[in-house]
């Protein structure tokens, strides 16, 4: 029996300081298809988003040493970063300020679903790709 045609899969930056969560984000985003690159706090993360590109970001909100909003207000304001599209995943969504909810591609709170989270990054990703911000991986 053939297998279907896997779906095009991006790169994605996650970034969550939590190592439980952090290698259940990445084995399921990793079983997609997906090609992870795990942060465990915002220090360097402008710097990797740069120099790697990423289809999409999955941000916690409570990191040590900087706020996920903070990183994500920042992240949107530079236009090399701004067409980024960025999943807030975290267990303090009601405390999130307006604005990170404004800017963010979704907003799913921890425990959170897989097959929400995965829905939600596929079509960030996807848009993401058709506005031509970034290609998928080869």
């Amino acid at each position: 029996m053939l297998e279907p045609e896997p779906r095009t899969r991006y790169g994605v930056v996650v970034i969550e300081d939590d190592p439980a969560t952090a290698t259940l984000l990445e084995d399921l985003l990793g079983a997609e298809g997906y090609t992870v690159t795990l942060l465990d706090s915002a220090l360097g993360a402008r710097t990797v988003v740069d120099r790697q590109r990423p289809a999409a970001i999955v941000l916690d909100q409570g990191l040590p040493y900087r706020r996920g909003s903070a990183l994500l207000e920042e992240l949107k304001a530079d236009p090399r970063t701004a067409a980024i599209p960025v999943l807030i995943v975290s267990a303090y969504t009601e405390a999130l300020p307006h604005q990170a909810v404004v800017l963010a591609a979704a907003v799913i709170a921890k425990p959170f679903d897989a097959g929400i989270l995965l829905r939600s990054l596929a079509a960030a990703c996807d848009s993401c790709a058709a506005a031509g911000a970034v290609a998928p991986l080869s």
